[in-house]
């Protein structure tokens, strides 16, 4: 689980970015699509519920931000791309949820096996940020 601190950083940058853009949160809630709704949101926005690690990359995806600066890790919220593979995650994730296939070696990855690699990134995405409460 995300520690307080950290899901009150993202409830802050959230509503505040939300409000820049004169957004409702039903808006939103449409932008990041998936499950989340305009109670997700809001809930969010009060540091009441814990987002999915999914949910955080899509909404940093839709608001234009790095997940780092989402969670409180820079102030920075412009998305860095680093020559270190570990910190490219969004990259990953923007190629894996893309409907359009992987390749590995010249072999095309789709379907069942693309939908596989994904929920095991998510899984170790998952444990990863559980280890920072």
């Amino acid at each position: 689980m995300l520690k307080q601190e950290i899901l009150e950083t993202f409830a802050k940058r959230v509503s505040l970015l939300r409000k820049d853009r004169r957004w409702s949160q039903k808006d939103l809630a449409e932008k990041i699509g998936g499950n989340v709704t305009l109670q997700i949101i809001s809930n969010w926005e009060r540091a009441y519920t814990r987002p999915e690690v999914e949910d955080i990359f899509r909404t940093a995806e839709v608001l234009e931000v790095s997940v780092d600066f989402l969670l409180g890790k820079t102030d920075d919220p412009a998305p860095q791309h680093s020559e270190n593979p570990a910190h490219n995650i969004v990259d990953l994730k923007k190629a894996l949820l893309d409907e359009s296939a992987l390749h590995w070696d010249g072999h095309y990855i789709k379907g069942p096996q693309k939908d596989l690699i994904q929920r095991l990134v998510l899984a170790v995405i998952e444990k990863e940020m559980n280890e920072l409460s």
